[in-house]
């Protein structure tokens, strides 16, 4: 796991900030949610939309499926 520089405060890292999240449809970085914490950031509408539809639960995953399955899905 590596840590990356935070963007908007000097000295400061973020463990894991480049690892990929999932939902099955939409990934976004680890930092990601760091900065939308702390930060006045846009959300694209079409991504708050899908999270209020799902009522923010995480989708189901198959124990059998690779990263790389997984990955190999956005293409």
């Amino acid at each position: 796991m590596e840590s990356v520089k935070h963007l908007f405060e000097e000295g400061r890292w973020i463990p894991g900030g480049s690892s990929l999240n999932s939902d099955g449809v939409w990934v976004w970085r680890q930092d990601s949610i760091e900065y939308l914490a702390q930060q006045p950031l846009e959300v694209p509408a079409d991504f708050v939309n899908y999270g209020r539809a799902k009522d923010y639960s995480p989708p189901t995953v198959d124990a059998s499926d690779t990263f790389y399955d997984a990955l190999l899905r956005y293409f």
